[in-house]
């Protein structure tokens, strides 16, 4: 394993509560970071949904499980490592976790109807194709966190799943998860909802850069020189050939 991705990992393990802290804040979850440390540290705590202390408990199995894969060597952007990651984030929260979803599902606050189950493996197949296309890691992280999410492939926990996933990918080269501060939450959540709805992916995108050090940030790419990352477009078209199939 090389030096950079030791050292990330090192900052991931001490960070831990509060990477898993944020996710949850985003999801809505009450529980403080004191309250998150506590669950780490094996230790229980009252006055909370069992539902919230789960969803804790499943994102630092998951988060825990991404270490342990990125440590061995074993990390990739496959099917298969997608569907343990939701397997452990999704677990006893949704109708199934760990398999593509079997029926159709919404989002709220779009009217955008990600694609019909039937489509799911091959939609899943032919856009990890296309990411294999992406040289630069921290773009094709961001890609596949904000294309899984749009397609939602399973029945629930598909951001969490992406954004970990995302993670995976960063650590595997060498560069820190990222992390999405509670102070941009509403931020976060508005321009998601704008990317379902268009599928152009340059705010989000922008968003993601916006949380690295500005001397890791993706330069544009096929020379469009008026997006702060080229990919926007690719991810709409990827998308809309998904939906026209």
């Amino acid at each position: 394993m090389a030096r950079e991705v030791r050292v990330v990992l090192f900052r991931l393990k001490k960070a831990l509560p509060d990477y898993i802290f944020h996710d949850g804040y985003l999801e809505g979850n009450p529980i403080s970071w004191p309250e998150v440390k506590t669950l780490m540290d094996g230790v229980s705590v009252g006055g909370h949904k069992v539902s919230d202390v789960e969803q804790i408990l499943n994102l630092k199995r998951a988060w825990g499980t991404l270490v342990s894969l990125v440590q061995g060597n074993r990390f990739a952007l496959t099917k298969e490592m997608f569907l343990k990651v939701n397997s452990c984030v999704a677990f006893e929260e949704a109708l199934e976790w760990g398999v593509f979803r079997t029926g159709q599902v919404g989002i709220a606050g779009t009217e955008y109807k990600p694609p019909a189950p039937e489509k799911l493996p091959e939609i899943f197949e032919r856009g990890l194709s296309f990411l294999d296309t992406i040289e630069n890691p921290i773009e094709r992280a961001m890609a596949f966190s904000l294309w899984t999410a749009r397609e939602q492939f399973f029945w629930d926990g598909n951001k969490r799943t992406g954004r970990i996933m995302m993670a995976g990918e960063l650590l595997k080269h060498g560069y820190d998860a990222l992390s999405i501060p509670n102070a941009r939450r509403e931020e976060y959540n508005r321009k998601m909802i704008e990317f379902y709805n268009s599928a152009d992916a340059t705010e989000m995108m922008v968003f993601y850069q916006s949380l690295f050090p500005p001397d890791i940030r993706v330069k544009p790419v096929d020379g469009e020189e008026d997006e702060p990352i080229g990919l926007s477009r690719k991810i709409a078209e990827r998308s809309a050939e998904s939906e026209a199939d």
